[in-house]
């Protein structure tokens, strides 16, 4: 699992809800959370600031999502 999926998992949103709020597609959040896309810098920036994170906290240089440590526990968000 990458930083960018579990982060979104954490704050209970959806690769819609986070697409919304960037005005782009849903696929392209799914497609970068999973790494089968990279993120331009544009993207990277937008991505950081929604989460309140730094872009490299969540990116490679190359714009590849980093992936979560094996001993990150995600904790269910009641809505």
């Amino acid at each position: 699992m990458t930083k960018l999926e579990g982060l979104r998992r954490q704050k209970g949103w959806t690769q819609r809800e986070v697409a919304e709020k960037l005005h782009i597609s849903g696929s392209i959040i799914s497609q970068v959370e999973k790494g089968f896309r990279k993120a331009y810098p544009k993207l990277m920036r937008k991505l950081a600031e929604v989460y309140g994170a730094e872009i490299s906290d969540l990116f490679e240089s190359d714009g590849t999502p980093k992936i979560l440590e094996e001993d990150y526990i995600i904790l269910p968000v009641k809505r």
